[in-house]
């Protein structure tokens, strides 16, 4: 069955900020957001095949968030840039089946599944010359996702621990040099370097509860060349 097209009513406020004589950029929002029919994930309870995933409309809901980023180029060379989001989500309005799709439930006062409350991330580059042709640059970058739930839950219907996704914090590294016209480059890179196990999704699938991680420490090199 369609599901009807979601309305949302934003309200923002936010700056623009150069600093260090423009060698930094700061941005920052706080935002709210009313939506009225918005489409998300939910359960039905099919007799042959249990609980499936449908997209159904949510009648009331809204999202309050604060969100910054900062662009930074302290000395030549040397590039960091930081951004970090909060949403605070709020499902006022929802009848409907949880990941189990057995009853449904008044779900108002919900957050909203696969909604982490805080994400934030960071990245520094630095590049030199290492020759007349050549430029060498290092790396890093580091990502953040707070804990957030993958089902519908409040008094009427708590929330299963297998539900319930932990936060996690992983660091990329990565080494190279390019040519100064930029027509190729080669690149070592590592990501997940501390080996951070992280649980990306919890799902019911049919007689299975089922929770997907994330990719554990890779490694790889990587060489690019630009045909124009």
């Amino acid at each position: 069955e369609p599901v009807t097209q979601e309305q949302l009513d934003a309200y923002e406020v936010g700056f623009k900020a150069s600093l260090a004589d423009g060698a930094a950029q700061l941005n920052g929002s706080a935002f709210y957001y009313d939506y009225t029919d918005k489409q998300l994930l939910s359960k039905v309870a099919d007799p042959n095949f249990g609980a499936l995933s449908k997209l159904v409309n949510v009648p009331d809901s809204e999202v309050t968030g604060v969100e910054f980023d900062l662009q930074w180029q302290p000395l030549d060379g040397l590039f960091i840039a930081l951004a970090a989001t909060y949403l605070d989500t709020e499902v006022k309005e929802l009848t409907a089946f949880t990941q189990a799709g057995d009853i449904q439930y008044d779900l108002s006062g919900s957050k909203f599944p696969f909604t982490p409350e805080w994400q934030a991330n960071g990245i520094v580059n630095y590049e030199w010359p290492a020759s007349d042709s050549l430029t060498a640059f290092v790396g890093a970058d580091i990502n953040y996702s707070g804990s957030f739930q993958t089902d519908y839950a409040n008094e009427n219907a708590p929330l299963e621990s297998f539900y319930d996704i932990d936060s996690a914090t992983k660091l990329g590294l990565r080494a190279g040099v390019r040519a100064t016209d930029d027509s190729w480059s080669v690149m070592a890179w590592g990501r997940n370097v501390t080996d951070e196990y992280a649980v990306n999704t919890a799902l019911n699938s049919v007689d299975y509860i089922l929770q997907y991680p994330g990719m554990p420490a890779t490694y790889g090199i990587s060489f690019t060349y630009n045909w124009f």
